[in-house]
């Protein structure tokens, strides 16, 4: 049978349900990060900001706790880049990624300062290992690297010995101390050790399990998707995608791609309302795919995703992206890429008001050093609300 085709508004309504935007969910944040498998984590607010606008009466003390108590982890993963999981996850998903995480480091040339020659990497890795069983500043780390007891693997730089060491070793980030009315930065963090270095599951296995937690929540998606989500070669994906094929149902994208999903997943009615919502800085919604046109218009993602990689913060109107939005001495302002209605407007205002009172308990400073975005122009409707 031919496989069904799907239309752009059910795939965005799909995509929206998976990543819990259609209505906030009464679930747990520990329960609502499994269901995203991570939150991207380089900004501090931002997991913080993506499980308000997902969630039913999300408080910021909640995930201080669980990032604690080490029930959720932040670590380099996914794109090589950090992320938020939950501790159960921690083990399968840097197994699937540890092999990409490596080589993102020992073959970059920035690696070699640090007189680190590849042999001597995974050996220097399992002591790291050893040293991080007990928490440790950055500096003590830099100081370990560089002591008479490591000369025999660091025959350099050992500030460049731990750049690489921190983004492929199997350790998480802990947060020094937390405050209810503390700033959205984490001063002090320190290293341990997370999951051993070598894995108790087989490479093919992790990225098979991967590939699925994947699908539940980004899917139905393309193998490029997937590809473009972990950064894992395109031969390990198809190899997953055969393993799974039992698992799977295929359906047809609108650009004639291929795509995947869950034999048990379901797929809302593309009717569906879909309530205004305030993404965060490098929301998830907006990484998990090749053509982020499923909830991003092609003519705004100029405006959103800037040279460097900055994802900015986003506004969704019944769906898509139709603006951005900063925080301001005054206010909450939201820029609109194109005409609103007063209803639509309505919407978004009560979103504003709402993380206003949100970041109040907190610190409203939030991602104010990426303001100067806007101070390059930023081409749309400003409003600015406040409580």
């Amino acid at each position: 049978m031919k496989p069904r085709l799907l239309d752009a508004t059910t795939l965005n309504r799909a995509t929206l349900e998976r990543q819990l935007l259609l209505r906030r969910e009464p679930q747990t944040p520990r329960q609502a990060i499994c269901k995203l498998i991570g939150l991207q984590a380089q900004e501090p607010a931002s997991p913080y900001l993506a499980l308000w606008t997902r969630l039913q009466e999300f408080e910021a003390i909640e995930f201080d706790r669980l990032l604690t108590e080490r029930a959720v982890l932040k670590s380099t993963l996914m794109r090589i880049t950090l992320h938020n999981v939950v501790a159960e996850d921690y083990p399968l998903f840097y197994a699937a990624m540890a092999p990409s995480l490596r080589l993102s480091r020992v073959y970059d040339k920035r690696f070699v300062p640090a007189g680190v020659s590849l042999p001597d990497a995974q050996a220097l890795l399992r002591e790291t290992c050893r040293f991080l069983e007990q928490e440790r500043t950055e500096a003590d780390v830099v100081a370990w690297l560089a002591s008479a007891a490591n000369s025999q693997w660091v025959k350099g730089d050992a500030k460049i010995a731990w750049w690489a060491l921190k983004t492929f070793g199997p350790w998480t980030r802990v947060p020094a101390d937390f405050s209810p009315e503390r700033p959205w930065r984490y001063p002090g963090e320190q290293y341990t050790l997370a999951a051993s270095p070598e894995a108790a599951v087989a490479y093919e296995v992790a990225v098979q399990h991967l590939l699925l937690r994947f699908l539940a929540a980004y899917g139905p998606s393309s193998a490029q998707d997937f590809a473009r989500f972990t950064l894992l070669r395109s031969p390990v994906v198809t190899a997953a995608l055969k393993a799974s094929a039992d698992r799977l149902v295929t359906y047809h994208g609108a650009e004639g791609q291929t795509l995947y999903d869950l034999t048990e997943a379901t797929l809302p009615d593309p009717e569906t309302p879909a309530p205004a919502r305030l993404l965060p800085l490098f929301d998830n919604l907006l990484l998990g795919h090749v053509h982020s046109s499923r909830v991003l218009p092609a003519e705004y993602r100029p405006r959103v995703s800037r040279v460097n990689g900055d994802l900015l913060p986003t506004v969704l109107v019944d769906g898509w992206v139709a603006g951005v939005w900063r925080v301001l001495e005054g206010g909450l302002e939201v820029t609109a890429f194109h005409k609103l209605s007063d209803e639509q407007w309505e919407g978004v205002a009560h979103e504003a008001k709402a993380l206003l009172k949100f970041l109040r308990a907190r610190d409203r400073r939030v991602f104010f050093r990426h303001h100067h975005w806007w101070n390059k122009g930023i081409e749309g409707n400003p409003r600015v609300f406040t409580e």
